[in-house]
């Protein structure tokens, strides 16, 4: 059962792994072919920005899911530790609702684009496949934003705001 669990939780991690290398090699490819082999090819380009826009969102549900949200911590890690669990779960809260709000809203808009599709110029692909992510991501955000409030506040252990740099002091 672990191994699912292991599984299911790197999806994300696979999923923008796998697009960013799409996206290289697209990039590559239209590099390419437009300076070597002095040819063009028009869907590439948009393509390439579509892979762009879900790995940034993929991003977001990483960041969500690590609990490495954008904050700053300065002020915070001052702070007795119950008043830094307060004061970040309250933020939590502020951030899943607009998570939740845009997530609906997302879905409303997906929704819409089944009824009057909306075609990319250059593929003739329905966009509702690329939008599609914004409802994915916020929904995932909150789902993650919820599961660490909990596990936070859960915690009898020492808690300390983390930086988001990486081993930078």
């Amino acid at each position: 059962m672990a191994k699912k669990k292991n599984i299911l939780y790197s999806a994300d991690s696979l999923l923008t792994t796998v697009f960013f290398i799409v996206l290289i090699f697209l990039l590559s490819m239209q590099i390419f072919l437009r300076y070597v082999v002095n040819k063009s090819v028009s869907w590439s380009e948009e393509v390439s920005r579509w892979f762009f826009i879900w790995i940034i969102y993929f991003g977001c549900m990483l960041g969500a899911r690590e609990d490495k949200h954008i904050r700053v911590t300065v002020q915070l890690n001052k702070l007795p530790v119950k008043i830094q669990k307060i004061v970040i779960t309250i933020g939590d809260i502020i951030w899943t609702v607009f998570s939740l709000v845009m997530g609906t809203l997302g879905v409303m808009m997906v929704a819409e684009m089944f009824e009057f599709p909306i075609r990319s110029n250059t593929t003739g692909i329905n966009m509702v496949a690329i939008y599609a992510i914004i409802p994915l991501s916020f929904i995932t955000m909150a789902a993650w934003v919820i599961v660490n409030m909990i596990r936070r506040l859960k915690s009898h252990d020492d808690f300390e705001i983390t930086d988001s740099r990486l081993g930078v002091d």
